[in-house]
């Protein structure tokens, strides 16, 4: 068992403790300080002194030193040491422009001025090495950690002026920690000059990092709640004003409608959803751009989706956790699941084949792009129970207990259990360990069966392969080659013949 060292905060501080590793780090900065002609001391800022304050692991650490002797430049050092990472800064102090988020003047500060410059006041902590123990100098982050409170060392509007990337970081850490946005920080994020600092002061892809760790986050649903309480919604999601939409989107609050309604009773779509991080961020980002479902834009001569629109040039969002290729696919995904008609098919001879079809296809379940049979329900589902959904006024999105309503339940339980009726029903067929099912024949196959070179019609046979293997739970090779001669050879030679005349 490892030991662990027990550090307790001063003025009453709750404790937090150090690994074995740690504590020699601690130590060795302690002992190479002694070594150093300039008299240096040694803190431990930001993420790490408010994770360890809240009993979080931790493997990056930013150290900052104030010196006696200052040098000439203020530069960063990364170095790994004992398996952790380490960033070696200066105290310093900041002084920004109108016109951009990058500080005009850096110098060298005091441990203060160092802490004010912060983004909020809990990650302004610093942790003295020497005496092992936190300072607090903005005199907020330690009761700010405690009663749970998203704040800013100084005023908001000044701070998120300075650097608007801010009011994105302010939702990530609430929506990470569930901590509550003071209300001053909530008017000044709504603030149109600080929006407009955000359009013109940030990149995309600034502001796509951000988006992405929030839906890597524990609470994506919180991030997008909070996003739509801050009216920010339209600066984050929407696509850069080059690209022209076929028609203009819906109400961003269905957004947040299909993010709210990414609940379902049957546990069988939740299941594999709550089993990844990427699968469930890609679900709530997926929500979130709901509005944008039915529009397209033109390039080359060829209609788009926004949505694609929207990742990859408003956010700058790629393939990472398959968001630029699967999210798209879920949309198309979800038309197929909401065409479906079930009902049509109870108790026919093909239910089976028709449904195992379905759920078979590459926008349904595929691993190319990460799609999987219960995601792309659980999203069809979200798709038609938004429409129901009502809104509360924007300041009551701030509490999330109170998110609106359910128009219509009647109709809503009715498209849940239409839903659930589906999965029941794959799992009654006995259809679910069919999904990742190979084809008793491949594309080599056919070829030499059929005596034809490979084309396309190679893809159209295998479907009447999986199909047959459907309709026939226990057929084996032969049997399949045997009707597949049969079938195949009649339909082509009618499909020859008509060719022939043609060219006539």
């Amino acid at each position: 068992m490892t030991n662990r060292r027990v550090v307790f905060f001063k003025s009453e501080n709750p404790e937090i403790q150090l690994s074995d590793t740690e504590d020699q780090l601690c130590s060795l900065l302690v002992e190479f300080t002694r070594i150093l002609p300039q008299a240096v001391e040694c803190c431990i800022a930001g993420g790490w002194v408010r994770d360890k304050s809240k009993n979080l692991s931790c493997t990056r650490v930013t150290k900052v030193e104030s010196r006696a002797d200052q040098s000439k430049h203020l530069e960063t050092a990364k170095l790994g040491v004992l398996g952790l990472d380490l960033d070696f800064v200066n105290l310093r102090s900041e002084e920004y422009t109108s016109g951009s988020r990058i500080p005009a003047k850096v110098e060298f500060g005091t441990k203060l001025e160092d802490t004010l410059r912060r983004d909020i006041t809990i990650n302004a902590l610093l942790y003295n090495v020497h005496t092992r123990s936190v300072e607090d100098h903005t005199k907020k982050g330690i009761p700010d950690l405690r009663a749970g409170i998203i704040r800013t060392p100084l005023s908001p509007k000044r701070t998120f002026l300075d650097d608007p990337l801010r009011v994105l970081r302010c939702i990530r850490f609430a929506s990470r920690f569930s901590f509550k946005l003071v209300p001053e920080l909530v008017e000044a994020a709504r603030d149109e000059e600080v929006q407009r600092a955000l359009d013109s002061k940030i990149t995309r892809e600034r502001i796509g990092e951000e988006i992405y760790k929030m839906i890597k986050g524990p609470d994506p649903l919180r991030a997008v709640q909070l996003i739509h309480a801050l009216s920010l919604y339209r600066s984050i999601f929407t696509p850069p004003s080059s690209f022209v939409p076929s028609e203009n989107p819906f109400n961003h609050q269905t957004g947040l409608a299909a993010v709210w309604k990414t609940v379902t009773p049957h546990s069988s779509l939740l299941q594999h959803t709550r089993s990844s991080a990427s699968i469930q961020g890609r679900l709530f980002l997926a929500s979130a751009l709901t509005p944008f479902k039915d529009s397209f834009y033109t390039q080359k001569n060829k209609q788009k989706p926004l949505i694609e629109a929207c990742l990859r040039d408003g956010l700058k969002l790629g393939v990472q956790d398959h968001l630029l290729d699967g999210i798209p696919v879920l949309f198309k995904g979800a038309k197929l699941i909401s065409d479906f008609e079930l009902k049509k098919l109870d108790g026919l001879p093909g239910e089976r084949a028709a449904l195992g079809l379905l759920l078979r296809q590459q926008y349904i379940h595929s691993p190319i792009f990460d799609a999987h049979w219960t995601s792309t329900i659980l999203f069809s589902l979200v798709q038609e129970l938004a429409p129901l959904w009502k809104p509360n006024n924007d300041r009551d999105l701030l509490d999330p207990l109170n998110v609106g309503f359910i128009e219509n339940e009647i109709h809503a339980f009715n498209i849940i259990q239409r839903y659930n009726a589906l999965i029941i029903k794959a799992e009654e067929l006995d259809l679910i360990k069919t999904l990742d099912m190979p084809h008793l024949l491949n594309g080599h196959d056919l070829t030499s069966l059929l005596g034809r070179r490979p084309g396309p019609w190679v893809g159209d046979v295998l479907s009447k392969v999986m199909e047959w293997q459907l309709k026939n739970p226990g057929g084996n090779k032969a049997e399949c080659e045997s009707w597949i001669k049969l079938v195949i050879t009649e339909e082509d030679l009618s499909e020859n013949r008509k060719a022939k005349k043609a060219k006539v």
